[in-house]
């Protein structure tokens, strides 16, 4: 699935960088972050690789994870709604 150079993103905290495949090996694959080019700070994944994907074109130009959220539509909220008026 992952191959060496292929740029992936931790699925969640506390690592939001963008992160550099360096090696396969076994069932591991070492990473590094792409900012640090002396690659003092790398990490190992071991299969099944579940904590990591591969990054997004956007997450690649924006240089980190992006984080989707949901937005609610106004139309999809009922009508429902009580005012209640409360003095103190």
């Amino acid at each position: 699935m992952f191959k060496v150079g292929d740029l992936v993103v931790f699925k969640g905290l506390p690592y939001d960088r963008l992160f550099r495949v360096h090696k396969k090996g076994g069932d591991s694959i070492v990473l590094h972050e792409c900012w640090d080019e002396a690659g003092a700070k790398c990490f190992c994944e071991d299969y099944p690789y579940s904590d990591i994907r591969l990054a997004t074109t956007e997450e690649i130009a924006a240089g980190h994870r992006i984080d989707k959220c949901e937005v609610l539509d106004m139309a999809d909220v009922s009508g429902n709604w009580e005012v209640i008026n409360e003095t103190h």
